[in-house]
């Protein structure tokens, strides 16, 4: 799975999104590319049922952003969520 990290533009790296879609289409992305999982999500209602890649995945998001995930979708349902910690 790969996360874009920082653009390069005209040679240089930038950390933040690209400030017009004209930039961005001048952008080549920077990637971290994290192991996926072969098992499916789907049904799954807390976090510890998550593969052990999936929640590498998420950790990685969340240091990344700076923010905890609290909401974690596991569908398309209503229903396939995940609630993590207290809101």
């Amino acid at each position: 799975i790969k996360i874009v990290v920082a653009y390069v533009h005209n040679g240089k790296k930038i950390s933040g999104y690209p400030q017009s879609t004209a930039e961005l289409a001048r952008c080549r992305p920077q990637y971290l590319t994290l192991p996926g999982w072969d098992k499916p999500t789907a049904g799954l209602r807390s976090y510890s049922q998550l593969p052990t890649n999936a929640k590498k995945y998420i950790c990685t998001i969340e240091k990344l952003a700076g923010a905890r995930a609290s909401i974690i979708s596991v569908g398309s349902e209503r229903q396939a969520t995940i609630l993590r910690g207290k809101f």
